[in-house]
């Protein structure tokens, strides 16, 4: 493995994968053990992981058009960069509280000068906590450097400002913990008409308003390979999480 970048917080490596490329991947100190993002360099489109193909997924279910998107973590920027792809006239949010993460992303993984693009320096709880803006899609990708869940995505509060900031027919999709499960499907299907959870290694939720979660604007097939991402699969093995109507916990 070489390492091309290396700070207290931050580790970018590359190293021959299984497939003879050369593959890049973020981690987060201090312990640098967990990759937070990869890609090949010589095919940077294609999704090495479940969960940015899950990220980019829950783009296509919106039952509005993406005008606006809230990104909740930055990582590498892997789903970030697909998503504007497929809809370059959004505009897009992205919220992380490491400073040099939006450098070292920009620099080693994907273009973050982008004209839609805002970049916010922030803890993610207390922007969503005080944010006025809405959003077509929210998603919500956020680790401990050791991979453990922050305290915040446990409590309620959390998901009540959620909900308030997702527009109509938009969706919010959450990656977590395989641990947190119960408590977060729980959470989300008395705030939510719809929840799904998509199988994978990590518990992935994509919630909404709408009776039915689906994807209503998914690009074609072809283009789709490009990324290594199937949504007829993914579609076929979600499995839905029902409520009977959204409601607060006391």
């Amino acid at each position: 493995m070489n390492i091309i970048y290396q700070s207290s917080n931050i580790r970018v490596a590359e190293f021959l994968d299984a497939d003879g490329d050369m593959q890049r991947q973020l981690f987060f100190g201090p312990d640098f053990l967990s990759c937070q993002g990869a890609l090949k360099t010589s095919r940077p489109l294609y999704q090495l992981h479940e969960f940015t193909r899950h990220l980019t997924y829950a783009a296509f279910t919106p039952a509005v058009p993406l005008v606006r998107i809230l990104f909740l973590g930055l990582g590498a920027g892997i789903a970030i960069h697909a998503t504007e792809k497929f809809f370059p006239s959004a505009h897009v949010d992205i919220v992380d509280y490491n400073r040099e993460l939006f450098e070292i992303s920009h620099k080693y993984f994907f273009d973050l000068e982008q004209p839609g693009f805002s970049l916010i320096s922030d803890d993610a709880a207390t922007f969503i906590l005080q944010s006025t803006s809405t959003y077509d899609l929210i998603c919500c990708d956020i680790w401990g450097p050791s991979l453990e869940t922050p305290t915040f995505l446990r409590n309620a509060d959390f998901y009540d400002a959620v909900r308030a900031r997702l527009r109509e027919g938009g969706s919010f999709a959450i990656n977590i913990s395989a641990n947190e499960h119960k408590r977060v499907s729980e959470m989300l299907a008395h705030r939510f008409l719809s929840t799904i959870s998509l199988r994978g290694n990590n518990a992935f939720f994509i919630s909404s308003d709408q009776p039915r979660i689906e994807p209503h604007m998914a690009p074609p097939k072809d283009t789709l390979a490009t990324y290594n991402i199937d949504v007829e699969a993914i579609t076929n093995a979600s499995i839905s999480i029902r409520s009977r109507e959204p409601s607060s916990f006391d």
